[in-house]
């Protein structure tokens, strides 16, 4: 299989939001069954505080129609910067 992964980034500067959107896995398929397969994520982080960020992230995985929900915190001292 031969596959890359794309994403975009949407930074609103005032509000010091991001969105983000991933392809994982895209690509041609070989002959051969490989178990990666295409995903999709969709997210949205935010920062707190200074150097407080908080994200949620959705991720789909078309080959077997499942859906995962993630939250996640981060302290971030590069944003300071």
């Amino acid at each position: 299989m031969l596959a890359a992964d794309m994403g975009f980034i949407y930074y609103i500067e005032n509000d010091v939001i991001l969105f983000d959107f991933i392809i994982q896995n895209f690509g041609v398929k070989s002959k051969k069954k490989d178990l990666q397969s295409l995903n999709f994520k969709l997210g949205a982080s935010r920062y707190l505080l200074d150097s407080f960020l908080i994200s949620v992230e959705v991720m789909l995985f078309p080959y077997n129609n499942k859906i995962f929900p993630a939250v996640g915190v981060a302290i971030c001292e590069w944003y300071k910067q």
